[in-house]
């Protein structure tokens, strides 16, 4: 939830329910602490069966409850002013990880979430990017033998984070969130992360001569951004079939051309996958 104003919020999320999005992944500090109230707002549209996944282990600052009361200004500034970039970049980006809480704290946040998600369950329920600690395996050994209204309960983070957890966390995790940038490491996760401006830097990384990237993935010359970008998604699905791949992204118009070009690029023979696979997953430069 980038988007500070809250009418585009509303349309962003509006045309991609109409377009058949229906799992959104949130997490209480996203949008500085507005996300979950969005989604919710859209459930209280008629949005009834959304699938949701939401997070816990991290929450908002008292500088990123300053930015969410000022999102749009904060940003234009924070853009335009170094100093008060740098200034936010030390306060971690205004979120913070937490200690490992009660169960009852837990059980509370979890509440919490639920009232603002206007839900009664939830899909998914992810550590977000914990630093480990034994408080948290206690309280994980707690969570499993108790009766919570999610659908599945999971961790998240980059490969090397999830390193350092308990062989039995990772093990025991039916569900795990990497980002694309781990996704060629022998990890099975469950849902990706698919970013549009990932996808876009690998391929921008790739194309200093776009002409010969295309001709490459026996595209035409004349191929513009949108039909590029529904491929990268394309290529993300069809090479994690048995993941959720997530797209994130403020533009109606990337939302259309997800919708729009997706299915056309996912039935297409002429293009070949395996230089394009090769070079958006496989290569290591290109990954890192």
């Amino acid at each position: 939830m980038r988007e500070p104003n809250a009418g585009r919020r509303e349309r962003l999320l509006d045309a991609a329910y109409e377009q058949g999005f229906r799992y959104f992944d949130v997490a209480p500090i996203y949008g500085f602490g507005t996300a979950e109230a969005e989604i919710g707002k859209l459930v209280g549209r008629g949005a009834t069966d959304l699938q949701v996944a939401t997070k816990f282990g991290r929450d908002v600052t008292q500088a990123g409850s300053m930015i969410r009361r000022l999102q749009q200004p904060a940003r234009w500034v924070a853009r335009a002013v170094p100093g008060v970039r740098h200034a936010f970049r030390q306060t971690s980006g205004g979120v913070r990880s937490t200690d490992a809480p009660a169960l009852d704290e837990f059980r509370a946040n979890l509440d919490l979430s639920l009232a603002a998600l206007r839900l009664d369950s939830v899909e998914t329920y992810l550590s977000h990017e914990i630093e480990w600690s034994d408080e948290w395996t206690a309280l994980w050994e707690q969570l499993r033998a108790t009766d919570l209204p999610i659908k599945s309960i999971g961790i998240s983070g980059s490969h090397s984070l999830l390193q350092s957890y308990p062989s039995t966390v990772v093990d025991g995790s039916p569900v795990m969130q990497l980002p694309l940038t781990d996704a060629h490491l022998d990890v099975q996760a469950d849902v990706l992360y698919a970013a549009v401006s990932t996808l876009r830097t690998r391929f921008g990384a790739l194309s200093a001569d776009r002409a010969a990237v295309l001709d490459r993935w026996n595209l035409r010359s004349d191929t513009d951004d949108y039909a590029v970008t529904g491929l990268l998604v394309a290529a993300a699905i069809r090479r994690y079939p048995q993941a959720r791949v997530l797209v994130g992204t403020t533009s109606v118009s990337h939302l259309a051309a997800f919708t729009r070009e997706v299915p056309i690029w996912s039935e297409s023979t002429s293009v070949d996958w395996r230089t394009v696979e090769a070079d958006l997953f496989d290569v290591a430069g290109a990954i890192a």
